[in-house]
């Protein structure tokens, strides 16, 4: 387990639960648990990846708090990302890019159908994602759409630029009711992804 956690800091920074990293302890305690399972998955030619160790890290860390819920970043995303082992009750996917192709797809389209598996059993994907990838997504579960330049999304962000030298003013439009917040993430691309947060989110009611 020792390659895997060998940046313990960062590692910790990684997992936190109230705003407080992973303690020392619990990882210490968990590579030594989890070593064993390590050990009998290479001998299977089936050795996780350092992100796969990292999110078994995760989830054990997040049960053994009792956390109310908890929010995992996928790695590649789709059907075969380690946090598919989760069963989400939100989920959200900000955007569609030709990215590990040789794994999710050489299209957009493709890569969008593969990163749909992330939608949550009972309710809709959240998904910033347009054109044929947003297509995709809808062919294969139920959607509410988040954009900035389509009318026709579920919901409608605007970015309204700086109010100060730290933050950016955000809009957002969702059947005839608004929210106006701001963002110390500055970018006109950060209002797109506030409007996917903000509507995962609501999502969960």
């Amino acid at each position: 387990m020792d390659y895997y956690l060998s940046s313990t800091g960062w590692i910790r920074k990684q997992v936190t639960v109230d705003g407080r990293p992973l303690p020392k302890r619990a990882l210490r305690e968990y590579a030594s648990d989890f070593q064993p399972i390590l050990e009998e998955l290479r001998q299977e030619d089936d050795e996780p990846t350092h992100f796969e160790a990292l999110t078994a890290v995760a989830i054990r860390h997040f049960a053994e708090s009792d956390v109310d819920f908890a929010i995992l970043e996928v790695g590649i995303g789709g059907q075969y990302d380690a946090t598919s082992a989760v069963n989400p009750v939100a989920s959200a996917v900000t955007s569609i890019s030709l990215e590990h192709t040789e794994l999710l797809g050489e299209t957009r389209a493709e890569i969008a159908r593969d990163k749909a598996h992330v939608a949550p059993k009972s309710r809709p994907l959240v998904t910033g994602a347009t054109g044929t990838a947003l297509e995709a997504i809808k062919d294969e579960t139920e959607v509410i759409s988040v954009s900035q330049s389509h009318s026709e999304a579920d919901v409608t962000v605007t970015y309204g630029g700086l109010v100060n030298e730290t933050e950016c003013l955000i809009r957002m439009t969702s059947g005839g009711s608004d929210l106006e917040a701001e963002l110390q993430l500055l970018g006109e691309h950060q209002a797109q992804n506030a409007g996917v947060g903000c509507e995962r989110r609501r999502s969960v009611g």
